[in-house]
């Protein structure tokens, strides 16, 4: 069962990688290859150093859908959470994260079909009988220890 819950946040910046997506298996080929590249274990070091403490999750994937959320073709960053008062090193990228509301649609399983779960519901099912809008903002996968959100920015209509 997908539960949803409604939540303002501040702006807060990520840390990661990007790459751009244009096709379902990118996203399956960049989180492979950020596990084989070691890119997942630094994560887990900055994360583990600074904490996440706007989504609270140990992962990111960040769709860049700000320009128009019909383009499904986008940048697509693998991060954590990163401190506005730290420089970042060279060899990874930072995203700033506008302040929205935010629908977040979680459900309790770490398994990919439950993000795909957490997707179809926010767009087929919640979005359309809801009294919001995409807003022009990015997408976001957040991951826990014990379960997957999806994060849509919302407006209301």
């Amino acid at each position: 069962m997908v539960k949803v819950r409604i939540e303002q946040k501040d702006a807060f910046r990520i840390i990661g990688r990007k790459t751009y997506i244009t096709k379902l298996e990118h996203f399956s080929e960049f989180w492979n290859k950020s596990h084989e590249n070691g890119l997942i274990n630094r994560l887990d070091e900055i994360r583990t150093e600074y904490g996440c403490p706007v989504t609270k999750g140990t992962h990111i994937g960040l769709s860049c859908t700000e320009n128009d959320p019909d383009n499904r073709d986008f940048d697509f960053f693998i991060a954590v959470e990163y401190p506005d008062s730290v420089l970042p090193p060279d060899d990874l990228e930072i995203h700033e994260v506008k302040p929205f509301e935010w629908a977040i649609f979680s459900k309790n399983s770490t398994e990919i079909n439950a993000l795909f779960d957490c997707e179809m519901y926010a767009f087929k099912e919640w979005l359309p009988a809801s009294h919001y809008v995409h807003a022009f903002g990015p997408e976001m996968e957040v991951y826990h220890y014990d379960k997957i959100e999806f994060w849509l920015p919302i407006i209301k209509k």
